[in-house]
Protein backbone atom coordinates (compact mmCIF):
# COMPACT_ATOMS: atom_id res chain seq x y z
CA UNK A 1 0.00 0.00 0.00
CA UNK A 2 1.54 3.25 -1.16
CA UNK A 3 2.81 6.14 1.76
CA UNK A 4 -0.80 8.06 1.61
CA UNK A 5 0.97 11.08 3.16
CA UNK A 6 3.78 11.43 0.82
CA UNK A 7 1.40 10.48 -1.61
CA UNK A 8 -0.93 13.54 -0.52
CA UNK A 9 2.51 16.30 -0.35
CA UNK A 10 3.28 15.29 -4.23
CA UNK A 11 -0.37 15.49 -5.31
CA UNK A 12 0.01 19.17 -3.57
CA UNK A 13 3.35 19.88 -5.43
CA UNK A 14 1.05 18.66 -8.68
CA UNK A 15 -1.65 21.06 -8.00
CA UNK A 16 1.10 23.79 -7.23
CA UNK A 17 2.97 23.48 -10.63
CA UNK A 18 -0.50 23.59 -12.50
CA UNK A 19 -1.23 26.51 -10.71
CA UNK A 20 2.19 28.24 -11.77
CA UNK A 21 0.76 27.03 -15.33
CA UNK A 22 -2.29 28.89 -14.97
CA UNK A 23 -0.18 32.22 -13.85
CA UNK A 24 1.90 31.66 -17.26
CA UNK A 25 -1.00 32.09 -19.63
CA UNK A 26 -2.31 35.04 -17.28
CA UNK A 27 0.87 36.66 -18.44
CA UNK A 28 1.18 35.19 -22.03
CA UNK A 29 -2.49 36.39 -23.24
CA UNK A 30 -0.89 40.29 -22.47
CA UNK A 31 1.03 39.56 -25.69
CA UNK A 32 -2.24 39.02 -27.60
CA UNK A 33 -1.51 36.01 -28.92
CA UNK A 34 -4.96 33.79 -29.03
CA UNK A 35 -2.75 30.54 -28.11
CA UNK A 36 -2.45 31.96 -24.54
CA UNK A 37 -6.28 32.63 -24.48
CA UNK A 38 -7.27 28.61 -24.98
CA UNK A 39 -3.93 27.88 -23.20
CA UNK A 40 -5.29 29.63 -20.32
CA UNK A 41 -8.83 27.79 -20.17
CA UNK A 42 -7.05 24.55 -20.57
CA UNK A 43 -4.61 24.92 -17.70
CA UNK A 44 -7.53 26.19 -15.94
CA UNK A 45 -9.49 22.75 -16.29
CA UNK A 46 -6.44 20.63 -15.64
CA UNK A 47 -5.65 22.92 -11.73
CA UNK A 48 -9.56 21.83 -11.55
CA UNK A 49 -9.40 18.14 -12.51
CA UNK A 50 -6.20 17.79 -10.50
CA UNK A 51 -8.04 19.16 -7.33
CA UNK A 52 -10.75 17.12 -7.98
CA UNK A 53 -8.42 14.03 -7.91
CA UNK A 54 -6.49 15.01 -4.79
CA UNK A 55 -10.09 16.17 -2.73
CA UNK A 56 -11.06 12.07 -3.35
CA UNK A 57 -7.97 10.94 -2.67
CA UNK A 58 -7.62 12.37 0.36
CA UNK A 59 -11.14 11.90 1.07
CA UNK A 60 -10.69 7.87 0.21
CA UNK A 61 -8.01 7.89 2.60
CA UNK A 62 -10.08 9.05 5.33
CA UNK A 63 -12.72 6.55 4.19
CA UNK A 64 -10.74 3.88 4.27
CA UNK A 65 -9.25 4.45 7.84
CA UNK A 66 -13.22 4.53 9.08
CA UNK A 67 -13.93 1.60 7.27
CA UNK A 68 -10.95 -0.29 9.42
CA UNK A 69 -12.18 1.01 12.56
CA UNK A 70 -15.63 0.51 11.90
CA UNK A 71 -14.75 -3.37 12.21
CA UNK A 72 -12.50 -2.98 15.08
CA UNK A 73 -15.59 -1.17 17.23
CA UNK A 74 -18.01 -4.20 15.87
CA UNK A 75 -20.43 -1.96 13.79
CA UNK A 76 -18.60 -2.64 10.34
CA UNK A 77 -19.47 -0.22 7.35
CA UNK A 78 -18.50 -0.51 3.65
CA UNK A 79 -19.77 2.21 1.55
CA UNK A 80 -18.80 0.15 -1.67
CA UNK A 81 -20.51 2.87 -3.73
CA UNK A 82 -18.51 5.51 -2.60
CA UNK A 83 -15.14 3.89 -2.71
CA UNK A 84 -15.79 2.91 -6.51
CA UNK A 85 -16.43 6.59 -7.27
CA UNK A 86 -13.64 8.04 -4.65
CA UNK A 87 -11.51 5.83 -6.22
CA UNK A 88 -13.21 6.57 -9.92
CA UNK A 89 -13.61 2.81 -10.84
CA UNK A 90 -16.00 1.15 -12.73
CA UNK A 91 -16.77 -3.01 -13.06
CA UNK A 92 -18.02 -5.16 -15.31
CA UNK A 93 -17.56 -8.80 -17.04
CA UNK A 94 -14.52 -9.85 -19.39
CA UNK A 95 -16.13 -12.76 -21.55
CA UNK A 96 -14.10 -15.49 -19.55
CA UNK A 97 -16.08 -14.42 -16.58
CA UNK A 98 -13.84 -12.65 -15.11
CA UNK A 99 -13.91 -8.78 -13.84
CA UNK A 100 -12.54 -6.09 -15.46
CA UNK A 101 -12.21 -2.83 -13.91
CA UNK A 102 -12.63 0.35 -15.90
CA UNK A 103 -12.10 4.19 -15.07
CA UNK A 104 -15.52 5.60 -14.29
CA UNK A 105 -16.91 8.16 -16.59
CA UNK A 106 -17.94 10.69 -14.64
CA UNK A 107 -18.30 14.58 -16.44
CA UNK A 108 -16.56 17.31 -14.42
CA UNK A 109 -19.18 19.07 -13.13
CA UNK A 110 -21.25 16.29 -11.22
CA UNK A 111 -17.49 14.81 -9.94
CA UNK A 112 -16.53 18.11 -8.68
CA UNK A 113 -19.63 18.55 -6.31
CA UNK A 114 -19.22 14.91 -5.30
CA UNK A 115 -15.47 15.57 -4.41
CA UNK A 116 -16.13 18.98 -2.71
CA UNK A 117 -19.01 17.49 -0.76
CA UNK A 118 -17.00 13.94 0.35
CA UNK A 119 -14.16 16.07 1.47
CA UNK A 120 -16.27 18.17 3.58
CA UNK A 121 -17.87 15.40 4.92
CA UNK A 122 -15.23 13.09 5.82
CA UNK A 123 -13.04 16.37 7.39
CA UNK A 124 -16.26 17.06 9.77
CA UNK A 125 -16.84 20.40 7.59
CA UNK A 126 -20.23 22.22 8.24
CA UNK A 127 -19.61 23.36 4.34
CA UNK A 128 -22.79 23.43 2.38
CA UNK A 129 -22.42 24.91 -1.25
CA UNK A 130 -23.38 28.15 -2.47
CA UNK A 131 -24.75 27.74 -6.17
CA UNK A 132 -24.12 31.89 -6.85
CA UNK A 133 -23.40 33.52 -10.42
CA UNK A 134 -19.53 31.95 -10.09
CA UNK A 135 -21.63 28.28 -9.89
CA UNK A 136 -23.31 29.22 -13.29
CA UNK A 137 -19.96 30.96 -14.50
CA UNK A 138 -18.46 27.36 -14.05
CA UNK A 139 -21.56 26.07 -15.98
CA UNK A 140 -20.64 27.83 -18.48
CA UNK A 141 -16.76 27.51 -18.60
CA UNK A 142 -16.98 23.87 -18.98
CA UNK A 143 -19.03 24.20 -22.04
CA UNK A 144 -16.18 26.44 -23.35
CA UNK A 145 -13.78 24.00 -22.21
CA UNK A 146 -15.35 21.22 -24.43
CA UNK A 147 -15.89 23.81 -27.65
CA UNK A 148 -11.91 23.87 -27.39
CA UNK A 149 -11.63 20.18 -26.62
CA UNK A 150 -14.00 19.30 -29.26
CA UNK A 151 -13.36 21.71 -32.02
CA UNK A 152 -16.33 21.67 -35.04
CA UNK A 153 -14.98 24.84 -37.09
CA UNK A 154 -12.56 27.65 -36.74
CA UNK A 155 -14.64 29.89 -34.74
CA UNK A 156 -14.45 27.35 -32.33
CA UNK A 157 -11.20 28.18 -31.24
CA UNK A 158 -11.49 32.09 -30.75
CA UNK A 159 -11.97 32.99 -26.83
CA UNK A 160 -13.13 36.08 -26.27
CA UNK A 161 -12.56 38.82 -23.24
CA UNK A 162 -15.93 38.00 -22.06
CA UNK A 163 -15.23 34.32 -21.80
CA UNK A 164 -11.56 34.44 -19.85
CA UNK A 165 -12.92 36.52 -17.61
CA UNK A 166 -16.06 33.78 -17.14
CA UNK A 167 -13.50 31.07 -17.09
CA UNK A 168 -11.52 33.18 -14.45
CA UNK A 169 -14.51 33.77 -12.34
CA UNK A 170 -15.86 29.72 -12.54
CA UNK A 171 -11.96 29.20 -10.84
CA UNK A 172 -12.90 31.69 -8.31
CA UNK A 173 -15.40 30.35 -6.90
CA UNK A 174 -13.95 26.83 -7.01
CA UNK A 175 -10.87 28.07 -5.20
CA UNK A 176 -13.14 29.63 -3.06
CA UNK A 177 -15.64 26.57 -2.09
CA UNK A 178 -12.64 24.99 -1.61
CA UNK A 179 -11.50 27.86 0.80
CA UNK A 180 -14.52 27.82 2.61
CA UNK A 181 -14.63 23.50 3.44
CA UNK A 182 -11.32 24.67 5.28
CA UNK A 183 -12.67 27.61 6.98
CA UNK A 184 -15.73 26.01 8.58
CA UNK A 185 -13.61 22.89 9.44
CA UNK A 186 -12.70 22.98 13.34
CA UNK A 187 -9.39 23.03 13.75
CA UNK A 188 -8.22 22.13 10.56
CA UNK A 189 -5.46 24.56 7.93
CA UNK A 190 -4.39 24.32 4.63
CA UNK A 191 -0.95 22.62 6.18
CA UNK A 192 -2.90 19.63 7.68
CA UNK A 193 -5.06 19.44 4.63
CA UNK A 194 -1.80 19.71 2.47
CA UNK A 195 -3.06 21.92 -0.04
CA UNK A 196 -1.37 24.55 -1.43
CA UNK A 197 -3.79 27.74 -0.81
CA UNK A 198 -2.86 30.13 -3.61
CA UNK A 199 -6.32 32.61 -3.29
CA UNK A 200 -4.75 35.42 -5.35
CA UNK A 201 -6.82 36.12 -7.99
CA UNK A 202 -5.79 38.53 -10.80
CA UNK A 203 -8.00 40.96 -12.55
CA UNK A 204 -5.62 41.85 -15.21
CA UNK A 205 -7.24 39.60 -17.69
Amino acid sequence: MKDQSAFLRQLSLMLGELSADITLCEHGIQKANASWRRLYVRSTFASIEGLIFFLKQHTLNNRMIDCYDSFKNGAPELPLRDLCLLMGESYTLKDNGQPKTSNAKLRTLPNLLFALSSFAESVGSEWKIEKDDGFTALEIAIRIRNRLTHPKDLSALTVTDEELQTVKKAFDWVRREFTRIIERTAGATFEEVGTPNNPDSRDDL
